[in-house]
Formats: structure tokens, C-alpha cells, sequence
């Protein structure tokens, strides 16, 4: 019985996290000095999750794939 409730908690647990992470907004504004270098300057985990995303300066053709 209390193995079963242990495992239940770790299940609810689990699936607040999970919620939580998909609730959760990044936003995020980025000066380009550089054309080309947006890449460089959103950590590849982050590139995924922003959701709100404000860029200035100069921007070429691989700054604009990185944001699609």
C-alpha cells in the first residue's frame, strides 16, 4: 500500500513538472552587432523555448533560419 501511494506521488510529481515547463515563457531581447551571429548569442536549449523573442541591429539570412 504505501509502495503504491510512493509511486503515485512520483507520477503527480512528475506530471506538475511537466506542466510547468510547458507553461513557462522565455522572453528574450538580443542586440546583433555582427550579421550572422544571433546563433551564437541564444544557447541552443534556450533557441527552443523562447517565446517571445525582440532582436536589433543587423541581421542576415542565417539569423532569419535560426528564428524560423
Amino acid at each position: 500500500m504505501k509502495q503504491n501511494f510512493t509511486l503515485r506521488l512520483l507520477f503527480v510529481i512528475a506530471g506538475l513538472l511537466l506542466l510547468n515547463n510547458t507553461w513557462a515563457q522565455i522572453q528574450r531581447s538580443v542586440n546583433i552587432t555582427t550579421p550572422g551571429t544571433l546563433s551564437a548569442l541564444i544557447s541552443s536549449t534556450d533557441k527552443n523555448l523562447i517565446t517571445d523573442l525582440t532582436l536589433f541591429g543587423n541581421l542576415n539570412g542565417s539569423d532569419i533560419l535560426l528564428t524560423r
